[in-house]
């Protein structure tokens, strides 16, 4: 099963010994969730030492559920329920992560969050109380990434085909041994060790009882992709990119999808620049960005230009009212420029 993109779980390894001290936490690539299957010991798991002195991490002690009334709970923990969800109670205490302290959990991917803006990580672990298998383990990351707009540009970057996506806060999918939602500027990943339809059915009762708690959201974030065109555009694949949404030099941030024209593939991109000055201004560094002449192209917005590139295939730009937008990688200037009418006449 394909993990989703993202979110490693940390592997906290305890030493032998009394009362099971916690060690150094490491994160572990691929795991995708608390506990890996080589049977790590996680926290408050309480390993025990084999009897030739060496811990033995297939063995844990019955995970115990912590009182929620001595658990700390601020910020983005405030939404991690305390009472039992599909037999999972919680089993660790909620740890919390700032932008700069990120890499201690999931070193190697804290820079794609940091890079979408986040603001803070809290952290916990869910399991089935009085159980013994570290697979069980869920571990649950709720992320304040400042805004709509990050939440969704970060949860968009875990997307696959192949998920089975639900009516989730804004939207969100369960996939194996993952769930990840959001809703408004939160973000939502939970993981375990273990796969399967039983595991999903687990995240999901979690992840329903995240949703609860969470503040109520419009989805308004998305109005500019509900504005491109719906026919041809390639189910979930829509994005939010923080810098160059036209994958080209001179764009800022924007939000982009792939169309499927006649069997071949487009990316259509669209930049609110704020008013229509700021749009003419950003349109004029995409051209200066395609070099060569440009040419004009009537009937297509309040402005626009195509070209033949080396890298994107056929370009073309446009410009409407306060928005940039437009279509590449179309080895066809006729139907770039179709599918450009479509996308300036939704705007």
């Amino acid at each position: 099963m394909k993990r989703s993109v993202g979110f490693w779980a940390a592997a906290v390894v305890l030493t032998a010994g009394c009362g099971g001290e916690e060690g150094t936490a490491t994160s572990a690539p691929g795991t995708g969730g608390a506990g890996s299957a080589t049977g790590a010991a996680g926290p408050g798991t309480g390993a025990a030492a084999g009897g030739t002195g060496d811990a033995d991490f297939t063995k844990v002690d019955p995970f115990k559920r912590v009182d929620g009334a001595t658990l700390k709970l601020e910020g983005g923990g405030k939404f991690l329920p305390t009472d039992p969800v599909e037999g999972m109670v919680v089993v660790d205490a909620v740890r919390y992560y700032t932008p700069e302290s990120l890499s201690e959990l999931i070193d190697g991917e804290a820079q794609s969050y940091v890079d979408y803006g986040v603001k803070a990580l809290a952290s916990t672990e869910y399991a089935p109380e009085g159980g013994t298998n570290a697979d069980l383990r869920v571990t649950a990351h709720v992320y304040d990434m400042g805004t709509p707009q990050m939440a969704f540009g970060r949860y968009a970057e875990s997307k696959a085909d192949e998920y089975r996506y639900l009516k989730l806060g804004t939207d969100g999918y369960v996939s194996g041994s993952t769930c990840v939602f959001y809703r408004g500027p939160w973000l939502v990943e939970l993981s375990a060790g273990a796969e399967g339809p039983e595991m999903e059915k687990k995240l999901e009762g979690l992840a329903r009882a995240i949703e609860a708690k969470l503040p109520p959201a419009d989805g308004a974030e998305l109005a500019l992709l509900a504005k491109l065109p719906g026919d041809g555009r390639k189910a979930h694949s829509e994005r939010y990119a923080v810098q160059n949404a036209a994958e080209m030099d001179g764009l800022g941030a924007g939000f982009w999808a792939r169309y499927d024209v006649a069997g071949k593939e487009a990316r259509v991109f669209a930049r609110p620049a704020g008013s229509a000055d700021a749009a003419k201004k950003a349109l004029a560094e995409l051209k200066a960005v395609l070099g060569g002449k440009p040419e004009a192209v009537p009937g297509v917005g309040e402005e626009a230009l195509a070209a033949k590139t080396e890298y994107h295939g056929e370009v073309v730009l446009l410009r409407k009212g306060g928005t940039v937008a437009g279509v590449t990688e179309l080895a066809d200037r006729v139907a770039a420029v179709e599918l450009a009418k479509k996308v300036a006449a939704g705007l």
